[in-house]
């Protein structure tokens, strides 16, 4: 049977893409390994509750669960930079689940292999989840908010060829209708990881803040604007 450290390497093995120069792009990568511990760490913050939990199991699923994007990006259904722009679909959930099957069959017990199967074909789905679906869940949706998602915001925009402007624009619209508040509200099972999510959020919101009036030069006006700070400059 394998070890984790093993199904580590081989899922590392799966979740790197190629850029167009030929380099890895590690983003699904690092982004599993991130999820496979928060998991972990879930797991911790819900203590006893979680006893029933297959915790090998539900971590092999979070270290595998990008393979998804992985299917639609080599099947040519989105390009690259549009991982995490969407829903993953229930065929790419079936395919992934099937995929994991396939690679992992004869090296897992047969009862962990088939609790895999089941986390990654239910991850996504919220009604009537078990356990350890809400905490893989949970990790990933952790993982689109706050600055990882101004991380993959980021890289969209540069593929597409829109300015620093587009972003914030962007992310005014999303301001506007609420967009973030009301996905953390309706994704999140856990209330701890929910305000936590929130916090990300706060901070998020201010650095955005900032970023536009850097842009703008907001900053600089400002400095302009009041004779003193410029006489203080001056002294110095």
């Amino acid at each position: 049977m394998l070890t984790m450290q093993a199904i580590t390497q081989l899922a590392e093995n799966q979740l790197l893409l190629r850029q167009e120069n030929g380099q890895a792009d590690r983003l699904l990568w690092e982004q599993a390994q991130r999820t496979s511990r928060a998991v972990e760490l879930i797991c911790g913050l819900l203590g006893s509750a979680t006893n029933g939990v297959d915790r090998e199991a539900l971590q092999i699923a979070a270290i595998f669960h990008p393979l998804g994007w992985v299917l639609q990006v080599t099947g040519k259904v989105c390009a690259r930079y549009e991982i995490f722009s969407r829903p993953l679909t229930d065929i790419h959930r079936e395919l992934r689940a099937v995929h994991v099957q396939s690679l992992l069959d004869g090296r897992l017990p047969v009862k962990r292999l088939e609790m895999v199967c089941r986390f990654l074909r239910e991850n996504g789905r919220h009604a009537d989840a078990q356990l350890g679906t809400q905490i893989l869940n949970d990790a990933c949706e952790l993982e689109q908010i706050g600055s990882m998602a101004l991380w993959l915001m980021m890289i969209r925009h540069n593929e597409e060829g829109r300015s620093i402007q587009d972003l914030l624009i962007t992310w005014e619209r999303q301001r506007d209708y609420h967009f973030w508040p009301a996905r953390i509200r309706d994704s999140f099972r856990f209330e701890q990881v929910r305000r936590l999510a929130y916090q990300r959020l706060e901070i998020l919101n201010q650095f955005m803040a900032q970023l536009a009036r850097e842009t703008e030069l907001a900053d600089l006006q400002d400095l302009i604007r009041n004779p003193n700070t410029i006489q203080s400059l001056l002294r110095e």
